[in-house]
């Protein structure tokens, strides 16, 4: 599914600053980010146990996944290197796709939630994660601190929540850009020629939700 509907590189901005609570209006649109709609536009299924990062583990559930002579040391953090050979390549897509983190050094507890997870050792709502894990991005970026824009992630997961809100509103993908556009245009002519620069820095409502001109000719050959 990810690789059929590709990402927006816009939309996710948009998702993270507008994001309330469930609910992000965007160009007057409404969408929700929530257990059930998450659950409704990926098929995943929404039950199994609800945990987020913060929470801790046993050693019992570490020692599954460890290297013989790590299996009696407990840590809250501990080296990739520990990790048994065979579950590495499977922590690296957990890492990439569901943490959404650049670093591979180290291991926390949320990962090996996630191991015990992806392994049908303890099932885990994986909606709940997502949606957990949506609301703490959107936190973030609406602290309007420019060292948390990297952090922007789960882009193809937001496009397919919107893609299947925008069909059950009778819109499509197309339409829904139009009225960006639109809103573009009205909001680019409105805009005080004096505004002072800072006031359009990154971390403005107003600049998120501009669309640059080099993505306008982009959008339709998505």
């Amino acid at each position: 599914m990810v690789c059929e509907e590709g990402f927006h590189e816009q939309l996710k901005n948009w998702v993270a600053t507008y994001l309330k609570g469930e609910s992000a209006i965007i160009f007057g649109v409404e969408f929700t980010f929530s257990v059930a709609s998450i659950s409704l536009a990926t098929g995943l299924p929404n039950h199994g146990e609800y945990s987020f990062k913060g929470m801790n583990l046993d050693l019992e559930n570490y020692r599954p996944f460890l290297k013989t002579p790590y299996r009696e040391k407990h840590a809250h953090i501990i080296p990739f290197g520990y990790l048994l050979e065979k579950y590495a390549p499977l922590m690296k897509v957990v890492m990439k796709l569901f943490t959404c983190e650049r670093r591979f050094s180290r291991i926390y507890a949320y990962h090996i939630r996630l191991l015990m997870h992806f392994t049908i050792q303890k099932p885990l709502n994986m909606c709940n994660y997502l949606c957990r894990s949506l609301a703490k991005m959107s936190e973030r970026i609406q602290m309007k601190n420019k060292e948390h824009y990297p952090s922007l992630f789960h882009h193809s997961l937001i496009k397919i929540i919107v893609l299947h809100q925008l069909t059950k509103k009778n819109m499509t993908w197309e339409s829904f850009l139009e009225i960006a556009l639109k809103w573009n245009e009205s909001n680019v002519a409105a805009q005080p020629s004096n505004m002072p620069a800072q006031q359009m820095e990154i971390g403005s409502s107003r600049k998120s939700m501009e669309i640059p001109k080099a993505e306008v000719t982009r959008m339709y050959k998505r």
